[in-house]
């Protein structure tokens, strides 16, 4: 189950990046604040998660402010995901990680 979780965890958190990347493209008219806010937040992203939500994470939150942090990342996906009218995507992407954290939780690997 542990193996299962991780590959869960990992694709959830690609696809995550790849959201953060696709709605600061989303959200200008010109190509140059497009490309950087592509950028830009998916980068702010990977800051964060590495500094506070990685497991060798120097910093990292002890449950539950690790748990409510992994909801309010994934979450902010999901919306960015509904702004960009993928509903269904969002629904989907919705369901999958709340299935994800709810494993990591019962098996105690967040």
């Amino acid at each position: 189950m542990k193996v299962f979780n991780g590959l869960i965890a990992f694709t959830v958190e690609v696809i995550c990046i790849v959201i953060y990347a696709r709605f600061g493209y989303y959200l200008f008219q010109e190509q140059l604040w497009k490309s950087g806010f592509a950028i830009v937040f998916p980068f702010t992203l990977m800051v964060v998660w590495g500094k506070f939500f990685a497991p060798k994470a120097q910093r990292r939150l002890q449950m539950p402010e690790l748990l409510i942090g992994k909801m309010m990342i994934m979450f902010i996906a999901v919306g960015m995901l509904w702004i960009m009218n993928g509903t269904i995507e969002a629904i989907i992407f919705a369901v999958v990680v709340i299935f994800h954290l709810s494993i990591a939780v019962k098996i105690k690997e967040i």
